[in-house]
């Protein structure tokens, strides 16, 4: 799920997308990490794909804070942390990465995926399984247990596309189920 945001520049509208993703200055607090349709960005007053990528190497912008420390919500709270399981920053990276070539009308890893996943649908072999998990495998981790759905043939393509688990009768029968919708 992403939020909504934009920026005027010049008098024209920019729209964008933000997520949560911390900010490590003296204190870690909870920010928000911008993309925009013109492909760039906005995190703490840095706006380039290199300021950004800088963050990350100085482990400026985080998204775990160490158990003790607090997290600072500006202007609302503020919380001690007593154990903090956040994504891996290469993940959060990957989903920014997304978001600002979805915004931009560039392909993006879940759809890639998803191309990738029916293809392989409409023409079951061992080269296009192997590309469509290529493709799965650079979705961001913690975006990737959407991509199956949320009903009770979640479990089955998850085998197929994780495990490599499939044959003719598997195939047809997410085929079948995916007509159906």
């Amino acid at each position: 799920m992403y939020r909504t945001t934009y920026k005027e520049v010049d008098g024209e509208i920019i729209k964008g997308e933000w997520i949560y993703a911390v900010f490590h200055n003296g204190g870690y607090y909870l920010s928000e990490l911008c993309a925009y349709e013109d492909g760039s960005f906005h995190f703490q007053g840095f706006q380039t794909e290199e300021e950004i990528a800088d963050l990350i190497l100085k482990q400026k912008l985080v998204t775990k804070v160490p158990d003790g420390e607090e997290l600072i919500i500006h202007g609302m709270a503020t919380a001690v942390i007593e154990s903090c399981r956040g994504i891996a920053i290469e993940d959060l990276a990957r989903e920014l990465e997304d978001v600002s070539n979805r915004l931009q009308g560039l392909a993006y890893s879940s759809k890639l995926f998803v191309e990738a996943f029916y293809k392989f649908l409409d023409e079951p072999n061992q080269d296009n399984y192997h590309k469509m998990k290529e493709v799965f495998d650079k979705v961001p981790k913690h975006k990737q247990m959407y991509l199956f759905g949320m009903d009770g043939m979640r479990d089955l393509i998850a085998d197929v596309v994780i495990n490599g688990n499939w044959d003719a009768e598997r195939i047809q029968t997410i085929k079948s189920y995916l007509e159906e919708d």
